[in-house]
């Protein structure tokens, strides 16, 4: 399966894409949410998207709302990945229906995986929710 990556801070970037691969997903990662869209739109193998809250040209509220206004994304789950973490950015992320939200400084990549396969439906966190 593919997780696409939406983030602008490299070394973030780099901790998340090396998570998941290392768990045996494909990882493809772009800068913001504009390359977001376009990787969507050139790669409908993408099960799940992982986007920073706070980016430049477009952050990951404003991906998911376009997201979930395309057909062809609409069901795309959207995981955040953000530092922010005051109510007010959280609630209003949250608001939007993500798929979870997960603070930065990634330091557990298990709370990762955890999310990342809650959301796809797969693995031991989908087999406890049953």
């Amino acid at each position: 399966m593919t997780i696409l990556i939406a983030e602008d801070a490299p070394i973030d970037a780099i901790v998340i894409r090396n998570i998941v691969e290392h768990a045996g997903y494909r990882a493809v990662v772009v800068n913001n949410g504009q390359e977001a869209l376009h990787a969507l739109a050139a790669d409908r193998g993408i099960a799940l998207v992982l986007a920073d809250v706070m980016m430049p040209l477009m952050g990951g509220v404003e991906l998911l709302r376009v997201m979930r206004e395309t057909p062809e994304m609409k069901c795309i789950p959207v995981v955040f990945v953000s530092s922010a973490a005051d109510a007010e950015t959280v609630n209003g992320a949250v608001a939007l229906g993500p798929a979870g939200y997960i603070l930065k400084p990634v330091t557990q990549p298990s709370r990762v995986l955890e999310r990342v396969e809650r959301a796809l439906g797969v693995g031991p966190a989908h087999a406890e929710a049953r």
